[in-house]
């Protein structure tokens, strides 16, 4: 059992995480998050296993007002285990009339269970995360999160409950993250999106270059020049001053999050501050 379920968090903008599992049953194949697999004892693959946190004690919210919370940053908290052990529905029944920030970002549309609870945290907000409209796409990149059209539903259900939400375009894939459509397609819901590039970490290099060259040949001399020859700096700038363009004449309010393909969003060695 943790000692605790609150740390202090290295996320811009967040003081704090609550992960209320480890691991994730989405199997999302260029997830940053694989390297907490060293911490579990797992052997099996990343994206196969969840453990639930048993946690007995309140988080005493009442001590952190006004501080700000992300649920979670390396797990989904409604990954498939969520349906049967409800940790994340616990936890966010501890903040209803709190005065935290409470952030989820997911790519469930389980979220919509929740409605009712999220109604009485004063204030909250959620993301969903898009990185493709075509469902067969993402069965092959996200084989275990809810479909595109199940997300689109969800979105539109909170926005119409009062909920304020915003959508990832995350990662974009060279060639195939339609981001236009995406936009396109929340925009009746947000205004606020977020954009971030695929980056290929060591752990998930390999696995997603050869589902790039299996799936879809057309592409894969461009993943080749982006990944391979050193043509990843050129690339992204280029398609960063694209998608700025594109926002501003659409007006929306947005950020693109886009990182040289060497740098680690979380290094192992900050474990501590997230599990």
């Amino acid at each position: 059992m943790p000692k605790h379920l609150i740390y202090k968090s290295g996320l811009p903008g967040m003081d704090y995480v609550i992960n209320p599992y480890t691991g994730c049953s989405h199997g999302c194949v260029y997830c940053y998050a694989e390297f907490m697999r060293q911490f579990t004892g797992h052997k099996e693959d990343w994206g196969t296993f969840v453990d639930i946190k048993c946690y007995r004690k309140s988080l005493a919210v009442m001590y952190y007002a006004e501080r700000s919370f992300m649920i979670s940053s390396v797990t989904d908290c409604y990954n498939h285990a969520e349906r049967k052990y409800q940790k994340t529905r616990g936890i966010l029944k501890q903040f209803i009339n709190s005065e935290c920030k409470v952030n989820i970002q997911t790519k469930s549309g389980l979220i919509v269970r929740d409605l009712e609870i999220l109604r009485r945290i004063p204030s909250v907000q959620v993301g969903f995360s898009f990185s493709s409209l075509d469902w067969p796409f993402q069965k092959i990149m996200e084989p275990g999160a809810s479909s595109p059209a199940i997300k689109l539903d969800a979105l539109m259900k909170l926005h119409n409950a009062g909920i304020p939400v915003w959508v990832s375009i995350s990662p974009v894939f060279p060639l195939l993250t339609d981001y236009k459509a995406i936009v396109q397609a929340c925009r009746p819901y947000t205004n606020r999106f977020q954009f971030e590039n695929l980056k290929l970490r060591t752990l998930c290099r390999g696995k997603v270059l050869k589902l790039i060259d299996e799936n879809y040949p057309k592409a894969w001399s461009e993943y080749d020049w982006i990944y391979n020859q050193g043509g990843g700096d050129e690339y992204w700038s280029e398609l960063k001053k694209e998608i700025a363009a594109y926002c501003e004449q659409e007006k929306l309010d947005y950020e693109i999050a886009f990182d040289a393909d060497h740098k680690e969003r979380m290094e192992a060695g900050n474990a501590a501050k997230i599990r």
